[in-house]
């Protein structure tokens, strides 16, 4: 299914008067349509339903690297050096 993928630059953009882009949050052709979404702030997507999931109430993408992806946003390398014998 063809989706709609918010760049990680444009996070934290206003998209409406009380509403903002969300990094990697995935909308439809529908979506893009009725919420007059700018493409320019997304890159089009194909991806199978089954790899989608909802948190906090956006759609986003299951990734191959979601433990590394997200462990750089929370611990400093000296912190995963420090924990890394519970891997």
């Amino acid at each position: 299914m063809v989706y709609y993928k918010v760049k990680k630059q444009y996070d934290n953009y206003k998209k409406g008067i009380n509403d903002i882009y969300v990094k990697n949050e995935l909308y439809t052709q529908n979506e893009v349509k009725k919420q007059n979404l700018n493409l320019q702030f997304m890159t089009k997507i194909n991806i199978l339903k089954s790899k989608i999931y909802w948190v906090f109430g956006i759609r986003k993408a299951f990734t191959n690297n979601w433990k590394e992806e997200n462990e750089n946003e929370i611990f400093s390398r000296s912190d995963r050096e420090q924990w890394k014998f519970l891997e």
